[in-house]
């Protein structure tokens, strides 16, 4: 997923050092095998428009694999199909921006089996645009307590249902989830489509990155050091890329306090 290289470190006219080691984010995914199993994730993505075609997928079998879904494919006229795992955020999208007279399809999913590293609040979002005739987008949002089977979400849209949606949920360490978001547009018309899951500090307050429960300097610190790193937990903005929207979409929060 793109990511933009510009490195801006401006908050109200404040400049912040950057590289300050250790992003202070505490709660994580802890990719985690299940009993049974040999892999913790699986993912895919394909793009296709007439004979240009590109198709990835594989299998994780350890954390440091886990962590380098970071795939971004694309025709030559605009289909695009994006999947991305980090430490806080999951991420699958499928986009057009051009009308062909092929048939054009892009395709995203991620499936892992994880831990949190403490309690923390897990806040599904996604848009899914209606489609009309040839034109048309899918999607799915499945979370699922692993060791009990209990199914904690559950959204397959269908061309009728709405397609925009943010829903959040508790998580507790040492209890195993499993996590399923795709995302599929298929036709020859515009459609933007997005699922994401992002790990945040328990309370659902995005500004207090280092989870300690007040809005602070340290807040800042962390923002800048997930900026820097690439990390979309810093994404603010919802576009799916890092930008200096991000950085004021998180002053705009920080200010509004928690």
């Amino acid at each position: 997923m793109p990511v933009s290289t510009t490195r801006a470190c401006l908050f109200g006219g404040t400049l912040l050092a950057a590289g300050l080691g250790h992003t202070a984010s505490a709660q994580e995914f802890i990719p985690t095998v299940p009993g049974g199993s040999d892999y913790l994730g699986y993912y895919s993505v394909s793009v296709s428009e007439g004979y240009d075609y590109q198709y990835s997928y594989g299998y994780a079998y350890s954390a440091s694999e886990a962590f380098d879904w970071d795939f971004d494919f694309s025709t030559a006229s605009g289909w695009r199909a994006t999947a991305s795992f980090s430490p806080t955020v999951a991420r699958v999208s499928a986009t057009t921006t051009t009308s062909t007279d092929t048939f054009p399809y892009a395709y995203a999913t991620i499936n892992a089996y994880f831990e949190v590293s403490q309690e923390s609040t897990l806040r599904a979002t996604w848009d899914i645009p209606l489609g009309s005739g040839d034109d048309d987008a899918e999607g799915r949002v499945q979370l699922l307590e692993a060791s009990g089977g209990a199914l904690l979400s559950e959204f397959i849209f269908d061309p009728d249902d709405p397609r925009t949606g943010d829903e959040s949920f508790t998580l507790f360490p040492d209890t195993l989830y499993v996590m399923t978001i795709d995302a599929t547009a298929f036709g020859a018309r515009e459609v933007d489509a997005f699922i994401q899951f992002e790990l945040l500090p328990l309370g659902d307050c995005r500004a207090d990155l280092d989870g300690d429960g007040e809005l602070t300097l340290f807040d800042f610190l962390a923002f800048q050091n997930l900026f820097d790193s690439g990390d979309l937990a810093a994404d603010f903005d919802g576009d799916g890329s890092l930008t200096l929207f991000d950085f004021l979409a998180f002053q705009n929060e920080f200010d509004a306090g928690c």
